[in-house]
C-alpha cells in the first residue's frame, strides 16, 4: 500500500497564473508561502481585442476636453474628502498603469457603507443585479430586517438559484429580470457567473424580459443598489421617475466604462441637485467602485 503524500514543489517553482480582479490575493499567499511572485497584466500588449470587451475594466487615460472638464465637474461635486482622495487615485492609477487598489479599499462592504449610509428600519430595497442572491445575507447581518427586498436577476439559472435564497428571507421578491431605460425583451449572455451582460445588435443568448423600475410604479423606495455590467446609466435612465418620486438613497457601479466614473455622478446631481454625491472602493483592483447619492440628512431617515 502506497501512502499518499504531498512533496512541496521546489522553490525555484514557476507559477504561471492568470486573473485580472483576485491577482493581490494570489500575490500576497504566494509570497506568505515564500515564493517571489511578479506578475505581467497589461493585456493589451498581447491582444488586439477591445479591452473592454476582454474583461470590462478601463484603465485607459481621458484624453479629449470634454471627458476632462466633465472630471473636473464630477470631481467638484463630490461631498467629503474621502470621495475626492478615491476619484484622484482610480484616475492617477489608470495614468500610471498601477493596478494595485488596496490603498483605497474601504472596510464595509459593497452597498453597506454603514458610516456613510444613513439605514432606517423599514427600508424598501431594490437590487439590481442581484445574480444568485448572496447579498442578502450580508445586508441580513448589517440591517436584520427590511420592509421589502426586490432582487432583480435576468439570467434563467443564476434567477433559480436566487428564487431559493429568497425563500430564506421575509418580504423578499425576485424578479426574473433585467432593469434597463425600456420594456421589452433582449439577448444576454449565459452563463453561472456573476458577469453576464446585455447584448448589442444580436440575438445571441437567452432571450430575457427587460423592464423599466418606472413601469413598476413601486409604491415605495428608500434604496436602489445597481452592479449590472456596463448597464447602470441605462437602469437611472428607466427609474427617472422612481427617483424623482422617492428620492431613494443610490448606490450605483461606475467601473464597468471608463466615462462611468465622472458620468454617473454627474447624472445622479442632475437628477436631484439636493443628492450627497459621495465614491467609495470596494475592489483590490480597479473594480467595485460605487457612486453614493444620498438625500439631505433631514430626509434620509
Amino acid at each position: 500500500m502506497v501512502a499518499n503524500t504531498f512533496a512541496p514543489p521546489p522553490r525555484d517553482t514557476i507559477f504561471i497564473i492568470t486573473t485580472y480582479v483576485y491577482y493581490i490575493s494570489v500575490k500576497d499567499y504566494l509570497e506568505s508561502l515564500g515564493y517571489e511572485a511578479a506578475f505581467a497584466y497589461d493585456l493589451r500588449e498581447y491582444t488586439d481585442v477591445d479591452w473592454s470587451s476582454l474583461c470590462r475594466i478601463h484603465y485607459d487615460v481621458p484624453g479629449a476636453e470634454d471627458d476632462c472638464a466633465e472630471i473636473r465637474e464630477a470631481r467638484s461635486i463630490l461631498a467629503d474628502e474621502r470621495s475626492a482622495t478615491v476619484f484622484d487615485a482610480l484616475l492617477e492609477k489608470r495614468r500610471e498603469r498601477v493596478y494595485d487598489c488596496t490603498d483605497i479599499r474601504s472596510e464595509y462592504p459593497q452597498y453597506l457603507e454603514m458610516d456613510l449610509v444613513p439605514f432606517c428600519r423599514e427600508e424598501t430595497i431594490v437590487d439590481c443585479g442581484a445574480f444568485r442572491g448572496d447579498g442578502l445575507r450580508i445586508f441580513k447581518e448589517r440591517l436584520h430586517s427590511w420592509k421589502m427586498f426586490h432582487c432583480f436577476e435576468p439570467d434563467a439559472d443564476n434567477f433559480r438559484i436566487l428564487q431559493e435564497n429568497c425563500r430564506k428571507y421575509e418580504r423578499t421578491e425576485p424578479h426574473c429580470a433585467a432593469v434597463g431605460d425600456y420594456d421589452g425583451q433582449a439577448y444576454f449572455s449565459q452563463g453561472a457567473n456573476a458577469g453576464g451582460e446585455l447584448q448589442q445588435g444580436g440575438a445571441a443568448g437567452q432571450r430575457i424580459e427587460v423592464c423599466r423600475l418606472d413601469s413598476l410604479a413601486l409604491p415605495e423606495v428608500t434604496y436602489i443598489t445597481a452592479d449590472i455590467e456596463g448597464s447602470e446609466m441605462a437602469m437611472l435612465e428607466g427609474a427617472r421617475r422612481t427617483i424623482e418620486r422617492h428620492c431613494p438613497k443610490l448606490a450605483v457601479c461606475v467601473y464597468h466604462k471608463a466615462a462611468d466614473l465622472w458620468e454617473i455622478p454627474l447624472w445622479l446631481k442632475a437628477a436631484n441637485p439636493a443628492y450627497r454625491i459621495f465614491l467609495r472602493h470596494y475592489g483590490e483592483t480597479a473594480v467595485d467602485t460605487v457612486a453614493y447619492a444620498l438625500p439631505p440628512k433631514s430626509e434620509a431617515l
